[in-house]
């Protein structure tokens, strides 16, 4: 079984971080007018999708070099 090291803690935070910024300026640019709550759950499926990715990506390439 492999554990999560490290690295990949911290690139999930640093990830999390510019995502959570680039999301607010481009929703906020392209949706203006949308509601709260419509942000949240955009934010909220969008950091879930784009770790899940991340994360499937570290595994792909890190298995890859195996």
């Amino acid at each position: 079984m492999t554990t999560m090291d490290s690295s990949r803690i911290f690139l999930n935070i640093a990830f999390w971080i510019v995502f959570s910024f680039a999301f607010d300026a481009v929703s906020g640019f392209l949706f203006p007018d949308m509601s709260m709550d419509a942000t949240l759950f955009l934010w909220f499926i969008g950091l879930c999708t784009g770790t899940f990715l991340f994360n499937a990506a570290w595994y792909w390439f890190t298995i890859r070099q195996r």
